[in-house]
Formats: structure tokens, C-alpha cells, sequence
């Protein structure tokens, strides 16, 4: 969703760097069943909710959604029944990682909309309005971008570390939001399975079907292991760690925040570290995915912060490595179809995933880059910093309840349409 810049749909990357044209935004509408004059309609909700704000396309367009650019502040969101926000999960992000996360608030539906045609694998033709309000900066992606065109690539390392640190520290943000399966909470349905935790083990079997006996050596690890990786501890985990993910300050390169929270579930700790790999190196022409030559270094700058935060005793590695693992497996040996995740990637149509799903799972585990780190004598004090993750489930808590107190969150929509409108 572009709350910042774009979007998922399923397991694996939509649309990240989808630019805006007009021909995007009307395949939008009428992939979803609608007429194309619906955007006139939706157009028209802005104009009439929000008087004297010039509502304008974003840059750039999800899949899923439809989104206006309202002020330097908020976005206004429009997205079909299929792909509705679940308000609960946006206020537990919220609760958990603060300001590394939007703040969203859920103002109806649009009326008098327009449909093509009934079609039953498009559900209701219902469609739903969302204010986010932005997470500041720009996508990493261009901000590397930009520095390439700039020719400002030699200090690249001081801004690469920056990145590891800050996302060193989300991670840390949910960890300490964690909750073990067995909890009572979890038993008492607070905590629920989503799309991809109920369907873990079925979508390992389809893996079978990888190309290659290397390949199919990891898929036949991680079904060993997945008991132990359901078993562990499961945070709330964003749903697409990619670059056009992460909003970070366009002057300093500091991580700002994650946007694109619409697929976030409860997941093992540890599924989506493939985000960190994603950022340790890109796109070569001819040459595919090429990590960074620093990359070891910025590894062990990533886990020097997440333990330094966590503490190495408050979690158990060898799961968390595991959940790394099944992570990588699932977000890139599942290929994405408009947005269906149930085909393996396949030789000759998805090299350039397979040879990233390569690279990912050949790359130093989490075990190699904690010892690497403890050896090089960084000292922790962890009675101080492992007693945070006994404490952090009440501090989000507390932290939840504030936030439905003040700002934007938990606030009805129209007192928060007049804060947009300048009129509070």
C-alpha cells in the first residue's frame, strides 16, 4: 500500500516500483471489476470529504489499491473488499513498532461506484477508503537511485551501516513484541494465525517442486524443522521487506520507517530476515542479484545492534535461523501471479528469482554472524538487556492504549478529517 510509496500482494513483491500512469491506475480498477469510471467516483469522495485539498495521484500505484496524495502529511487510499485492511492488525503495528509505522484510520466506503460486472473471483465491488498519515522520507530504492544518477556512491558504506542499524532496530521492535504459541493469549484467539502461518507446511511441499537437487536439499531441511520453528516465539511481521519498502531520509540515509503493512501476520520470529539480505546488495544487469562486497561486515553490523538491543540469551539462534530460512524459501521460491503465491519459481521463467533464492540460502546464518560478533569482543550487559523482552509485551500494551488516546489512532474518522482539513 503506498503509505510512503508501494505495495504487496501475497508473498513476494507486487509492484514496488510501479510508476504512475494512467493506464496502471485504470487496470487497477477494472482488474478489480469495476468500472474505470469508479476512479471518477473515488476522485470525487476526496473532493467532497476533504474541500479545498488538492487530491492528486501518488508517484507511484499499488496493486491493490488506489491512492491520492491529499497534503505533505496524509495519503487518502482506496481498496476493494479483496484486499480490505484489518484495523485490528494496523493498531497492533502501531502499538509495536510506533514511529517506524503509519498510522491509518478506516473512513467508509465509497458510494454510487460503478461495476463491469458480477464475477466471482473478484468478491464484493464494495470499496473502501483509508487515511494514512505518511511516514516521512523516500523509498530506499530511490534513494540509491538518486545517489547513482548523482554519482555520490563512494560513501555508500556510512549510509549502508545506518541502514542495518535502523533496521536492526525494528526487528528488535517486534521481537520484543513477541508472543510464544502456546501462550495464553495465542490459546485465547488474541493471537492469530494469518495467511501464511496457517499454510506454512502446505506451501513447503509445493516446494518439492523446486528446480534442482540443491535446491530441494533445503526444502527437505526446513520440513524437519518446521515443528521447531512453529513452536518458537511469533511476532508481528511485516508482510514485504524490500528497499520500496523502507522510507528513509532523503539527506542522511537514516531509516525512517516501513511502509506497506497490509499483509503483516504472526509469524516465527525470524521469517522475514530475508529483508536483510534483500538490502545488502541488487540488481546487476546481465549478472542478476550481486551482494554488496562489504556485505559480511554489514551483516555483523546488523547483529551487533539486534543483540546489543535483544540480548544473544533472550532468543534461541538455532530457531531463529531455521524461521530465516523457511523465510527465504517461501518469499522466493513461490512465484507471484497477480497475486496468487501457489506456483514454484520454475528454470527458464523465474531465473532471477531462483538465483537470488541461491544466494540468499548460501549466505552466513545467523548462527556464523552472532559468534562472529560475540568474538570480536563487543560487550553486552545482558541481565540489563534480555530483562527488556520480559517487559516490552506491557510497554506495547501501555503504548497502544496512549496511542488510542492521542494523535490519530483510535480516533473516530471525522474528528480526524477535520485534523486534516486544519480545522482542529
Amino acid at each position: 500500500m503506498v503509505w510512503g510509496s508501494s505495495e504487496k500482494a501475497g508473498s513476494r513483491t507486487a509492484d514496488s516500483e510501479i510508476h504512475l500512469n494512467d493506464q496502471d491506475i485504470e487496470a487497477f480498477f477494472i482488474r478489480n471489476g469495476f468500472d474505470v469510471r469508479t476512479r471518477d467516483a473515488c476522485d470525487e469522495y476526496a473532493r467532497v470529504r476533504f474541500p479545498g485539498l488538492e487530491a492528486t495521484p501518488t508517484s507511484t500505484q499499488g496493486y491493490c489499491s488506489y491512492t491520492l496524495n491529499l497534503s505533505k502529511d496524509y495519503l487518502l487510499q482506496f481498496r476493494p473488499e479483496a484486499f480490505m485492511l484489518d484495523m485490528d492488525t494496523c493498531s497492533e503495528v502501531k502499538a509495536i513498532y510506533g514511529k517506524y509505522a503509519p498510522t491509518t484510520t478506516y473512513l467508509g466506503k465509497v458510494q454510487d461506484i460503478v461495476i463491469q460486472h458480477l464475477d466471482s473471483h473478484v468478491g464484493s465491488p464494495a470499496m473502501h477508503v483509508y487515511l494514512h498519515k505518511r511516514i516521512p522520507g523516500i523509498p530506499l530504492s530511490e534513494f540509491r537511485t538518486r545517489r547513482k544518477m548523482n554519482g555520490r556512491e563512494a560513501d555508500d558504506k556510512i549510509y549502508n551501516k545506518r541502514l542495518m542499524r535502523g533496521l536492526a532496530k525494528v526487528f528488535a521492535m517486534g521481537f520484543r513484541g513477541r508472543q510464544p504459541l502456546g501462550d495464553v493469549a495465542m490459546l485465547a484467539g488474541s493471537i492469530s494465525k494469518g495467511r501464511i502461518g496457517e499454510s506454512m507446511r502446505w506451501r513447503l511441499g509445493l516446494l518439492n517442486g523446486l528446480p534442482g537437487e540443491d535446491l530441494r536439499r533445503h526444502v527437505s531441511g526446513a520440513q524437519s524443522r518446521l515443528d521447531s520453528v512453529e513452536a518458537s516465539d511469533w511476532c508481528l511481521t511485516h508482510g514485504d521487506v524490500l528497499p520500496g519498502n523502507m522510507m528513509v531520509d532523503a539527506k542522511t540515509g537514516r531509516l525512517t520507517g516501513l511502509i506497506d503493512w497490509a499483509e503483516a501476520e504472526w509469524l516465527p520470529f525470524g521469517m522475514a530476515l530475508y529483508g536483510v539480505e534483500e538490502v545488502l546488495g541488487e540488481h546487476v544487469p546481465s549478472e542478476g542479484f550481486r551482494y554488496y562486497h562489504d556485505h559480511e561486515e554489514l551483516r555483523q553490523v546488523f547483529w551487533r545492534k539486534f543483540l546489543s538491543l535483544t540480548g544473544r540469551e533472550a532468543m534461541q539462534l538455532r530457531q531463529v535461523e531455521a524461521a530465516r530460512r523457511l523465510g527465504i524459501l517461501l518469499w522466493r521460491g513461490i512465484a507471484f501471479d497477480d497475486g496468487r503465491i501457489d506456483r514454484v519459481v520454475e528454470a527458464g521463467r523465474d531465473d532471477s528469482e531462483i538465483q537470488k533464492l541461491r544466494l540468499f540460502l548460501e549466505a552466513p546464518s545467523v548462527l556464523e554472524n552472532s559468534d562472529k560478533v560475540r568474538h570480536q569482543s563487543i560487550f553486552w550487559d545482558f541481565g540489563y538487556f534480555s530483562c527488556w523482552g520480559g517487559v516490552e509485551w506491557m510497554r506495547m500494551r501501555k503504548r497502544r492504549a496512549f496511542l488510542r488516546r492521542s494523535g490519530d489512532e483510535g480516533r473516530d474518522s471525522e474528528s480526524v478529517v477535520q485534523n486534516v482539513m486544519g480545522k482542529r
